[in-house]
């Protein structure tokens, strides 16, 4: 598989990650942990190799994040909480979350 290290996952991940408080240091490696996965194949991931449904699906069970966001940018099923939080880091960061494809 090829690394894509501007893939639209990888912000989407780095949001999801600081507004769920697994931002900074050790953060990405319990937040693998957390969806029980290799934390190893977690931070490839976010580096840039495709998102992987294993991953999504895990992402989606503990934390209920719809597949459609972690994919698609789509935040059409996201609770209404979490979207305002997302769209929010979206406009601090300057980085686009929704509405984008990989």
């Amino acid at each position: 598989m090829k690394q894509n290290p501007r893939a639209a996952h990888i912000a989407r991940l780095q949001a999801i990650l600081e507004i769920l408080g697994y931002g900074g240091w050790g953060g990405q490696k319990r937040f693998a942990e957390e969806i029980e996965m290799e934390p190893n194949n977690f931070n490839k991931i976010c580096k840039g190799y495709p998102l992987s449904m294993p991953c999504a699906r895990a992402i989606r069970k503990r934390f209920k994040i719809s597949l459609d966001f972690l994919v698609y940018g789509d935040g059409t099923a996201l609770p209404h909480r979490l979207e305002r939080e997302l769209r929010q880091w979206e406009r601090e960061k300057g980085r686009r979350i929704f509405d984008t494809e990989d």
